[in-house]
């Protein structure tokens, strides 16, 4: 990526930000995508900026898989102390699932990390259990291999 900075006055704040034009490159090095970043520090520099942005979305998406996976949302306590003990609770469900998701997967390499891919899988997986024990198939034959896998990742989302 190439960043380009500048400070300018933008009209709807009443006041000069720092913006950062970025550019994503593809491997030939055209630009395959142009961003606009801003902070209203204007001295903070360019890459610290999309740094921040990228920190927060990330932030928010394990936001979102709380409220939406592991009930974030759905606290009717009274007391701080209860309060507190939820949301840790379901941060660290959260934090567990990812977990699970990257178990196999080694840290320099990128991950979609979907909790409703690994609650597909989940459910998947015992499903496949109940079919196996119900029909008394040996789920640790080799050919079930393949088959185990495909039944396993139906339904995900592609990344």
């Amino acid at each position: 990526m190439i960043i380009y900075e500048a400070v300018v006055y933008a009209v709807s704040l009443k006041k000069n930000i720092k913006m950062a034009y970025t550019e994503y490159m593809n491997e030939k090095g055209q630009v395959v995508n142009t961003i606009l970043y801003y902070s209203t520090n204007t001295s903070r520099d360019a890459i610290d900026i999309v740094r921040y942005y990228k920190a927060r979305f990330q932030m928010e998406f394990i936001f979102r898989d709380g409220k939406q996976y592991t009930g974030l949302a759905n606290c009717q306590a009274r007391s701080v102390e209860k309060i507190h003990n939820h949301v840790n609770y379901a941060m660290t469900a959260v934090n567990v699932a990812k977990a699970i998701i990257r178990k196999d997967i080694k840290k320099d390499q990128p991950c979609s990390c979907s909790i409703q891919d690994i609650k597909t899988e989940l459910f998947n997986q015992f499903l496949l259990e109940r079919i196996f024990i119900n029909y008394d198939i040996n789920p640790e034959l080799q050919k079930n291999n393949e088959l185990k896998r495909k039944i396993l990742d139906f339904g995900k989302v592609a990344a």
